[in-house]
């Protein structure tokens, strides 16, 4: 595990020692469709099963390793496909797993404030729900169809990813502000554990999202946009 547990990993590290020494690299195996099964497998034969490039499976740990965009590889527009599974994945574990856990905390933790606050915290979680889901069903519906349709080489010149970046917006930002609330608004609690449950999910989930944002902005976005020229000139 020396090279992995040092964060750093090539082609040929093992998967086995990437998810030993950094457990946030489950969710990527998991949005990739990787089993996480790996055996001794290495990345490279990893990547190589499932149709993608090492590189890009590489990135995507690093990045969920904490590094960086700009310390990561390039990223190619045949990683596009990928990328799109990787973030709809993203969508189900946030709807379906993430979102209610938080929900579920948060319904135990507000019985112990007063009302105000307590209305307070559950608006803001409310709001941040339903531009999730917006957010969710407008990529869904219309920003990956289109991308796809691009990868086919076809378009229907009716939609371009600037109009994704004039209304894409940053849903993380409403959690950080519920979390900033409960900081200063949260009394003592008989059950400790249940705040400290609490904000330990809102942090993962705000760290899982930021990468999330990333990938979108500054990965998806200019790709699709490379293949939209294309059809522009």
């Amino acid at each position: 595990m020396e090279n992995s547990s040092r964060g750093v990993i090539t082609p040929m590290t093992r998967a086995e020692e990437v998810i030993l020494s950094n457990p946030a690299s489950l969710l990527v195996f998991e949005r990739l469709g990787i089993s996480l099964r790996v055996g001794d497998k290495t990345l490279n034969e990893l990547a190589l099963a499932h149709g993608m490039r090492v590189q890009l499976l590489c990135n995507l740990l690093y990045l969920a390793m904490g590094r960086s965009l700009a310390e990561v590889n390039s990223f190619t527009p045949e990683d596009v496909p990928h990328l799109i599974d990787f973030l709809l994945n993203g969508h189900e574990y946030y709807i379906n797993e993430a979102n209610p856990n938080i929900a579920e905390l948060l319904s135990s933790v507000i019985l112990e404030v007063d009302t105000p606050n307590r209305d307070l915290l559950r608006k803001f979680f409310e709001r941040y729900m339903q531009e999730a889901q917006e957010h969710f069903d407008y990529e869904h519906d219309v920003v990956f169809p289109h991308a796809r349709l691009l990868l086919d080489n076809k378009d229907s010149g009716k939609y371009r990813m600037q109009e994704y970046k004039h209304r894409h917006t940053d849903i993380r930002t409403k959690l950080e502000d519920l979390q900033q609330l409960l900081l200063r608004y949260l009394p003592p609690l008989p059950n400790e554990s249940l705040a400290r449950k609490l904000l330990y999910a809102l942090n993962l989930l705000c760290s899982d999202l930021q990468i999330h944002t990333s990938i979108e902005d500054e990965v998806l976005i200019p790709l699709v946009e490379k293949m939209e020229r294309r059809w522009n000139n």
